[in-house]
């Protein structure tokens, strides 16, 4: 009886987290590092910024099964990559007590002969943290990890919203790509 009490228990989950993982796919439920981007940005060619960024956006675009190739007709061109860090809040000595970081870059989408395609764009990442003297060791330490948090963020953040890019090809390349992706959706060109 204590046996099939047991094997009924785990018969109960073997049935539950099937239905639960239906359900939680049928809602279009994605995982943070899926991306549904335009047709024609399934291969892209990545240059500009630091090297070491530039080489974890290539890997998030290759996670999301974006193509990475030199042949690529589209560019993403990362202009400029800015960290700031400014005083956000002062205690009663006028000390520091908390400040605020913000990295910023600034990127645009370019085709095989530079030709622009999308205007610049930016995208931001603001994080603050409490700040006290004593612990100075402590929080360098936590600076630098919210640092990589941003850094991470800020890739997650570019891809998501080259979904909603508009494109536009000039008009030489128009031929050899037959659609622009726009906030409401693909135009094809005539």
């Amino acid at each position: 009886m204590l046996m099939q009490n047991k094997y009924l228990k785990h018969c109960k989950y073997w049935i539950v987290f099937p239905v639960l993982a239906l359900f939680i796919n049928a809602c279009g439920f994605k995982l943070r590092t899926t991306f549904d981007l335009p047709q024609e940005l399934h291969t892209l060619n990545v240059i500009g910024a630091e090297p070491n960024f530039r080489n974890n956006v290539i890997k998030t675009l290759k996670r999301a099964s974006i193509h990475i190739s030199e042949d690529a007709h589209i560019t993403l061109k990362l202009l400029k990559l800015e960290l700031s860090r400014r005083v956000a809040a002062v205690d009663s000595d006028a000390k520091p007590s908390e400040y605020a970081l913000k990295y910023q870059l600034d990127y645009q989408l370019i085709d095989k002969d530079s030709n622009q395609i999308s205007s610049k764009q930016k995208v931001n990442v603001n994080r603050s943290y409490a700040f006290t003297p004593e612990d100075i060791s402590a929080k360098q330490e936590e600076e630098k990890l919210l640092m990589s948090e941003m850094r991470n963020d800020i890739i997650i953040k570019l891809i998501r919203q080259l979904r909603n890019i508009p494109i536009d090809f000039p008009e030489s390349d128009a031929e050899n790509t037959p659609a622009t992706n726009t906030p409401q959706g693909f135009h094809y060109k005539q």
